[in-house]
């Protein structure tokens, strides 16, 4: 059982799909993957091997847009880092074709939008995942 369906047993409240309002924000011209790799909560969030990913999935097809705190610096797109509010980055990922990053709120404004999923989480159980995306379209590391 997900922790959102045992909050909902817990507390008699009904699981409605979301919503988020989207503020709309100029995109990269061409397709485009968004990544969340660090966050100022602490060495915990951050993976030491982000650059050796990034470097394994560059391709001409498409952009890597960094979004989140400015933190570490990966040699993408950077226009939205720590320039962008939740509604903007729910509109960035929203018209993104995958969301690579850590356990985060961008992982599940990306389940909510039906984007593509690859995940890192520190302390992954079968109780923690993005809720709202089909199973085939999410990787859980």
């Amino acid at each position: 059982m997900h922790l959102i369906e045992t909050f909902s047993g817990v507390t008699g409240l009904k699981i409605k799909s979301p919503f988020i309002h989207t503020d709309e924000v100029p995109l990269p011209s061409g397709k485009y993957i968004t990544f969340h790799p660090t966050h100022k909560k602490g060495n915990r969030r951050n993976y030491k091997r982000w650059s050796e990913v990034i470097n394994g999935i560059r391709s001409e097809d498409y952009e890597i847009v960094q979004v989140g705190d400015r933190g570490d610096f990966f040699d993408v797109y950077d226009d939205y880092l720590e320039n962008t509010t939740m509604n903007q980055l729910a509109y960035i990922i929203q018209h993104s074709s995958l969301h690579l990053g850590y356990d985060s709120f961008p992982v599940h404004l990306s389940s909510y939008f039906k984007v593509p999923v690859v995940a890192i989480y520190n302390q992954w159980s079968s109780h923690s995942y993005p809720y709202f995306s089909d199973p085939a379209t999410y990787r859980i590391i």
